[in-house]
Parts: C-alpha cells; structure tokens; sequence
C-alpha cells in the first residue's frame, strides 16, 4: 500500500466521528486540528506523542498571530501547488486570522474530509460548499523519508 492509499483509508475510518474540541479518540471524536494528527500519525506518515499545544476554540477570533498548525505544517511538510495536489495531502484553510482548519484531501476539489462543530467528520466539496465555501486555502504533503 502507498502513503497515498494508507493516508486516504485510514481518514476514510473516520466519517462520522463526532467533533469534539481536543479530542483525539480515535474513529470516535476529533476537532480539525486532532484530525489530520490523528489519520497521519495511525497512517505511518509522521510521528506524534498525542499532546497538542494548548488552544481556546476561540484562538481564531482574536488572535491575529495564531501560527500554531501553519508552524506545524511547514515544518513536517513540503507546500504544494493546487495543480499539485494528490489524495492524501493536506489542505489547511484559514478561518478569521488563522490557518486553523485542517482536511484531508481524497479527490480534490470534489471532496475532503474534516471535522465540523455540529456534524463531526464529513465529506464536502473543497471549495464550494459550507464551511469551506470561498476560505482561503494553503496545501501541503508530507513524505516520509525513503516513500
């Protein structure tokens, strides 16, 4: 199985969890930044102890700065073009002031996967619906070393 296959599967697993901020149940509760960790870390592609940094659900109203999941993925992953994008990559799309909500990328921009307040974890279009619908968006992969 490639990165790519074990990436896609394993975010699949998650349709339907319930959204829970900071949670990190696996196929149970998750919030958009415990998403991505989760499905990358149980799909082999990078590594993580399960400690987030701590956040206030709020974080992205009032805090201009909020650099905490950009930091994260600039520094584990390579950006990439929205010509480049392939399953399994990682869409990050800013919300207020910050680069706070993650989706995992199936085939875009037909569909996503990524935890909504009230919904859990669903399938949308990338670009053209709901809370996704006209954000800004940035899209990075992550390699393993020797993939």
């Amino acid at each position: 199985m490639t990165q790519r296959e074990a990436v896609v599967e394993e975010a699949k697993k998650w349709r339907g969890a319930k959204y829970h901020d900071r949670a990190a149940i696996p196929y149970i509760a998750c919030d958009c930044a415990t998403f991505p960790l989760m499905v990358y870390s149980r799909a082999g592609v990078i590594e993580w102890d399960g400690t987030l940094p701590f956040w206030s659900p709020q974080d992205w109203l009032h805090n201009h700065n909020e650099r905490k999941y950009l930091d994260r993925a600039e520094k584990e992953a390579v950006e990439i073009s929205e010509e480049s994008i392939g399953p399994g990559d990682l869409a990050l799309y800013r919300v207020v002031h910050s680069w706070t909500h993650g989706a995992i990328i199936i085939e875009w921009p037909r569909y996503v996967l990524h935890p909504v307040v009230g919904l859990g974890v669903i399938g949308s279009h990338g670009t053209q619906e709901g809370f996704l619908k006209h954000r800004p968006r940035r899209f990075f992969r992550f390699v393993r070393e020797g993939v």
